[in-house]
């Protein structure tokens, strides 16, 4: 609610609180259980990796994201997606093209457009993976399907 502003107007500092409450209430037997904390581990990743509400540090948003994967929800490709962008950029973690790889393969298989377009690029560019044009346009075609204007134009 309030890192997009629903309702209320955003507010990082707020967000940042309301997340750390979720995961306090997790270590409550009688709370929801884990999907709450998943989403609170990737938000505050994100929060992190963009220092909205705290200081910007890509290494903590990297530790979120890892948390978030630990909870189990292994169906969701944002933290792998989110994961992967930081070890191909080298942000907060060591530069990585083939973990970058596997984190967005991953993602990818899992439907994330955003995931399958840049998959799509890692096969054109050989990043990370054996470069593989016809595999490129594989996922471009599967990201294009669900509307990525970015993937329909690199469809040949």
């Amino acid at each position: 609610m309030y890192m997009a502003g629903r309702g209320v107007p955003s507010d990082g500092a707020k967000a940042i609180e309301w997340f750390n409450k979720t995961l306090a209430a997790g270590d409550d037997p009688n709370a929801d259980g884990a999907y709450p904390r998943y989403l609170a581990y990737i938000n505050l990743g994100r929060c992190h990796e963009k220092g909205f509400g705290v200081a910007q540090s890509c290494e903590k948003a990297a530790e979120y994201y890892q948390k978030a994967l630990a909870t189990g929800f292994d169906t969701e490709p944002k933290p792998r997606y989110y994961l992967g962008m930081l070890y191909l950029n080298g942000q907060g973690v060591s530069k990585d093209a083939s973990a970058a790889a596997e984190h967005i393969r991953k993602a990818a298989e899992l439907g994330y457009a955003p995931a399958q377009l840049r998959l799509g690029e890692f096969y054109d560019n050989g990043t990370g993976v054996e470069k593989n044009p016809e595999e490129a346009q594989r996922w471009y075609k599967l990201a294009a399907e669900q509307g990525n204007e970015q993937a329909r134009a690199r469809l040949k």
